[in-house]
C-alpha cells in the first residue's frame, strides 16, 4: 500500500503535496511491489511536476519492498539530481537497507534516521 501526503499520512490514491521550505513529500507504508507500480509512478510524475529538487520520502512504515520500489526511488533521484537536489530516505528499516546495500543503492540517497524493523 502506497499512503501519501505531507505532514499527515493521507488515504490510497491521494497525491503527495510540497511539504514547505521547498520539499516535495511522500509517505509509503506497507508492501510497496509491483501492485502498488501505478501509485508509485504517479507520485515520481507528481514529483517531476512539482519542479522542487529535493524529495522527502517517509519509509518507516514500509514492510516489504521489491525492484517496483527502488526503480521509482532511482526515477525520482534523476529527477532531483538533474536539479541540484537529492532524494532522502526518511527512516529506513532493516529490509530496505539491506536491499540498497545488495542493489549498490546506498550511496544514492541520503538517509535521514532509521526505523527498527
Amino acid at each position: 500500500m502506497v499512503r501519501t501526503g505531507d505532514t499527515h499520512p493521507l488515504l490510497l490514491g491521494d497525491r503527495p503535496r510540497a511539504a514547505g521550505a521547498g520539499n516535495f513529500r511522500c509517505v509509503l507504508h506497507g508492501e510497496v511491489d509491483f501492485a502498488s507500480r501505478e501509485h508509485l509512478l504517479a507520485i515520481a510524475r507528481d514529483f517531476e511536476a512539482s519542479g522542487l529538487p529535493r524529495a522527502e520520502v517517509d519509509v518507516a512504515g514500509v514492510t516489504f519492498v521489491d525492484s517496483t520500489a527502488l526503480s521509482m526511488l532511482l526515477t525520482m533521484r534523476r529527477t532531483a539530481t538533474d536539479r541540484g537536489g537529492e532524494v532522502v530516505l526518511v527512516a529506513p528499516g532493516r529490509r530496505l537497507h539491506r536491499l540498497l546495500t545488495i542493489a549498490g543503492m546506498t550511496a544514492l540517497f541520503t538517509v535521514d534516521g532509521s526505523s527498527t524493523d
